[in-house]
């Protein structure tokens, strides 16, 4: 099993990537509060946050505490996730390089989308949901 080494990270320079790996929850994250880019780090399509393609990841809840995201946030093509509840609640997201700001799709178990709130944050590009 995959582990994160990030345990007690309140702040991450650069962009989070969470893709292909064997995690089931995001739990060791749970101090996270930003996701700021920094100069000579390029991120995936001008994603702050990536989560995709992990197979057996079933709940992102230890995102929980994200305040500020630089670039987007893409959750796509995890099978079994289950929910993405509380992940968006009070957040500032930026835009990728297609000018999306939040896109979750493809997420086949998703039963709960939670509320991404862009009044109690801020989301400047679009907000995509879809199966």
């Amino acid at each position: 099993m995959a582990r994160i080494k990030l345990e007690g990270c309140e702040k991450l320079f650069g962009f989070l990537a969470i893709v292909g790996t064997s995690l089931t929850d995001v739990d060791a994250l749970a101090s996270l509060r930003e996701i700021v880019s920094t100069e000579g780090v390029t991120a995936p399509n001008g994603n702050g946050l990536l989560v995709a393609h992990n197979d057996w990841l079933i709940n992102i809840e230890g995102l929980s505490n994200l305040i500020q995201v630089t670039g987007g946030v893409v959750i796509e093509h995890n099978p079994k996730l289950k929910s993405t509840a509380d992940v968006g609640h009070n957040i500032t997201v930026g835009t990728n390089v297609l000018g999306e700001s939040v896109v979750i799709r493809d997420n086949l178990a998703l039963q709960d989308t939670g509320i991404w709130d862009p009044w109690g944050g801020a989301v400047p590009g679009s907000l995509t949901i879809e199966e």
